[in-house]
């Protein structure tokens, strides 16, 4: 009999974290599914040592092809209506696949479902819980746009047959497949939510792909992102405004963008996704938040107070202009932060020295203990700001 929902797992030498993924997901509430492990030319035995269950089925690459062509054959090869993505380090709690494929099953206009996540270090303890939300397309499109979609790859489900029509995932690209998937959906203007409910651990450590890998996955998404903003606007500078829209120094560094480039290209994404008033006003306040932001981060100090004044015009009229609440106020105050960039950079430069001394080698020690405490992870965390930034 089909199995409606396939759990897709690429893996390469997975070691001890495979038969805790594995195990995690034959112990599913839901018993309509089949685990596909690709195993993409391993050599440590973590597939072998697997218990045999007939729900198990391995596909064996000839020689170590990458992940994301590896998940493309699993794609191809999936028997499943229904595709819940695994990595061999993290763990699906118990409800995973029976809450995702009920909001699958009951809302035919959505083609994705992510979970909410805890992320763990190697022992398991939490290091921080991943608490998104997506209740509408203009959510979807709003965080799509500005790169703050946080879905956690191994968490999410879909359609098979939406994805594999939008030519499965991009293996041009080294890295960064998931947001590249988001940005095509986004542009087929598909639907996505989000349980809201703690179902996989998401394990972090040193052999992630994310962190070995890192350059690699920084520069494939920026090549996807600069793709997909110049699909919703080919007049806009695409590179630019993904500068903005990763709060990236480099921003400041670049031609400055202005307040008629800014709601140029608002106008043709709300036309290439054909968004109605309310969309348009969501992404539209999504886009001023954006800017706000790097009005901020450029008083701090990512941008030189020569050129603050120039360039923080444009980004002050669309957030004053787009925005509610704080985001208007910080666009209708850029006269106050102009005049006082030379103070922000000092306070940004204390900021940055109290960073830079959390992440030094000496404080290695207390920094294991740290990894101990949920309190004092949170709070490191937050000075540190643990996203890699370029």
């Amino acid at each position: 009999m089909t199995p409606r929902v396939t759990v897709l797992l690429a893996v390469y030498n997975g070691g001890a974290y495979l038969g805790e993924a594995v195990g995690s997901v034959l112990a599913q509430t839901y018993g309509d599914f089949e685990l596909l492990l690709v195993d993409d030319a391993s050599t440590d035995g973590a597939i072998e040592a697997l218990p045999d269950d007939p729900r198990i089925r391995v596909l064996r690459n000839e020689h170590n092809i990458g992940q994301i062509p590896s998940l493309n054959r699993g794609l191809r090869e999936a028997r499943g209506e229904y595709i819940a993505r695994l990595d061999a380090d993290d763990v699906c709690l118990p409800r995973r696949l029976e809450r995702q494929a009920d909001v699958l099953d009951s809302h035919r206009d959505v083609d994705l479902v992510a979970t909410w996540t805890d992320v763990v270090d190697d022992a398991g303890r939490l290091w921080a819980p991943v608490h998104s939300y997506v209740d509408s397309f203009a959510d979807f499109v709003s965080q799509v746009v500005t790169g703050r979609v946080y879905l956690v790859h191994p968490s999410i489900a879909f359609r098979r047959d939406v994805v594999i029509e939008l030519g499965g995932f991009d293996e041009t690209l080294n890295a960064s497949e998931d947001q590249d998937l988001y940005r095509r959906l986004v542009l087929a203007r598909r639907q996505a939510r989000v349980v809201t409910e703690t179902l996989l651990r998401y394990r972090r450590h040193d052999q992630q792909m994310t962190v070995t890998k890192s350059e690699a996955v920084w520069e494939s998404d920026e090549r996807s992102y600069d793709a997909f903003l110049g699909a919703l606007s080919s007049a806009s500078p695409a590179s630019t405004l993904r500068m903005m829209f990763r709060d990236d120094a480099r921003f400041w560094r670049h031609p400055p963008v202005s307040h008629a480039q800014l709601e140029r290209f608002l106008d043709d994404l709300s036309a290439t996704l054909r968004l109605d008033a309310v969309e348009r006003g969501a992404v539209a306040g999504a886009i001023a938040e954006s800017a706000a932001a790097a009005l901020v981060s450029g008083w701090w100090g990512t941008a030189a107070p020569s050129t603050y004044s120039l360039r923080a015009r444009a980004l002050a009229a669309f957030a004053a202009g787009h925005g509610e609440g704080r985001t208007h106020a910080i666009g209708s105050a850029a006269p106050v932060l102009t005049a006082t960039v030379h103070a922000g950079h000092g306070i940004g430069w204390v900021r940055t020295g109290l960073r830079t001394a959390l992440r030094s080698d000496a404080l290695s020690g207390p920094r294991r203990i740290a990894r101990g405490s949920r309190v004092l992870r949170r709070i490191y965390t937050r000075v540190v700001d643990a996203r890699a930034r370029r």
